[in-house]
């Protein structure tokens, strides 16, 4: 679950149960000039949990709420590697450059849009200028994502992803396939009344239930919780979202639920703060 969540507050970039990206549902809020997500390990020594800090990521943002920086530190606040989101007069990012520690160029990503504004192309480059891969993207009649594929340098294809929606336009499945046509995964989407997320449902290729995810809200619709369960029914994990007096996420905490000494425990496994500057 800590892949999901990391990337929560994160505007334009995605987290997921696969492909998930939480920040449609949790927007930043207020005026971000940036912030900084931690992430911490946990251990638990004669019976009490200890966080250590395993990496800083600060994130700014321009005036119009767009990151146009982020940068990888170690806790010791000593700068592993950098990214620079550049965009067009329409907002629509262009290029990602990826340098490392002295400033280097790393890979290098060009994005293309169609004529409605929405991505089509994400081309990969390597330091050298070199293709390394190539993602194109598809659109139905109503102008959302429809259809996503990977390619090699080689123009192979690599993997694909198909979307489907309900006639409001909500993502119900998520499609998963290998290169050979084959299915991988697949996600399923329901909605509560109010039209937030309610439930992901993932089956494996034969599609047979995994596991199921719920998204338990607060006062105003606010995600509080989303607690996993296994493919009977029995929970196996939660996430507790706690959030700042802006309304932006404070604090990710993640559980592995088990049964041991004939009880159910609750056994904290990975924690992730955010702090900002407004």
């Amino acid at each position: 679950m800590k892949k999901m969540v990391a990337a929560v507050a994160v505007a334009g970039m995605g987290f997921s149960l696969f492909a998930f990206d939480l920040s449609a549902y949790i927007p930043l809020k207020g005026t971000v000039k940036s912030y900084t997500v931690t992430e911490y390990s946990i251990t638990s020594k004669f019976g009490d949990y200890f966080r250590t800090p395993e990496k800083k990521i600060t994130h700014v943002l321009n005036g119009a709420g767009l990151e146009t920086e982020s940068s990888e530190f170690t806790p010791r606040d000593v700068l592993v590697n950098k990214i620079d989101n550049t965009y067009n007069e329409s907002g629509k990012l262009t290029t990602q450059a990826g340098y490392n520690v002295d400033n280097q160029l790393i890979w290098k990503n060009v994005i293309t849009c169609n004529s409605d504004g929405n991505k089509a192309d994400n081309s990969e480059y390597g330091s050298d200028g070199s293709l390394k891969s190539r993602t194109l993207y598809v659109y139905n009649s109503n102008k959302k994502l429809s259809d996503e594929t990977a390619y090699n340098n080689n123009g192979v294809l690599v993997w694909k992803i198909i979307y489907a929606y309900d006639g409001v336009g909500r993502l119900t499945d998520e499609s998963h396939y290998y290169s050979d046509g084959a299915l991988e995964r697949e996600n399923k989407y329901t909605y509560t009344s109010s039209g937030t997320i309610d439930t992901i449902t993932a089956l494996d290729d034969s599609g047979t239930v995994v596991s199921r995810d719920f998204f338990r809200y607060g006062k105003d619709s606010i995600l509080n919780e989303i607690t996993t369960c296994s493919a009977d029914n029995q929970t196996t994990g939660r996430i507790i979202l706690k959030y700042d007096a802006t309304g932006n996420i404070a604090r990710i905490s993640d559980y592995n639920i088990a049964k041991k000494f004939d009880t159910t425990v609750n056994e904290l496994t990975d924690m992730t703060e955010y702090t900002y500057q407004y």
